[in-house]
């Protein structure tokens, strides 16, 4: 697992940064994209789709903790950052959401609050098991 991460952290910048751009980029798409594109996949529990809200947040927020590198002395600077980040693009596609009306959804705070629940879960998550010397390796 450790080399998992080695590599991970070592992956050029210019790739990092690519990568969250596409990832931005079908966020968008899948949440401007009309509703009816997403009838035929089953929903196991009522709400369902809060869960789908808080992994791609969370993922986002993970994501972007990959691109962006932090500064041992700034952590909740960085984090602040990440998750504002992820909860400022949340609203803005829920904004859009309820303001194009050929997508057929509208605007949700409940989708927001899964959004914004996903993005600061992640950072425990991180900090709990990323071990401390790929810490110190993300610094180099």
């Amino acid at each position: 697992m450790k080399k998992v991460f080695e590599t991970l952290l070592m992956t050029p910048s210019r790739v990092r940064h690519t990568v969250s751009i596409l990832y931005l980029g079908v966020v968008a798409i899948l949440s401007l994209i009309p509703s009816r594109t997403f009838k035929d996949i089953p929903s196991f529990f009522e709400h369902m789709d809060k869960i789908v809200h808080f992994l791609i947040y969370g993922a986002m927020a993970a994501l972007l903790c990959w691109t962006f590198r932090k500064r041992e002395r700034r952590q909740f600077v960085y984090y602040t950052a990440v998750i504002l980040f992820c909860i400022g693009y949340g609203i803005l596609m829920e904004g859009l959401q309820g303001a194009i009306h050929a997508v057929d959804r509208s605007f949700s705070w409940a989708d927001i609050v899964a959004n914004s629940v996903g993005a600061v879960f992640f950072i425990p998550i991180k900090e709990r098991f990323l071990p401390s010397g790929l810490d110190r390796l993300e610094q180099a």
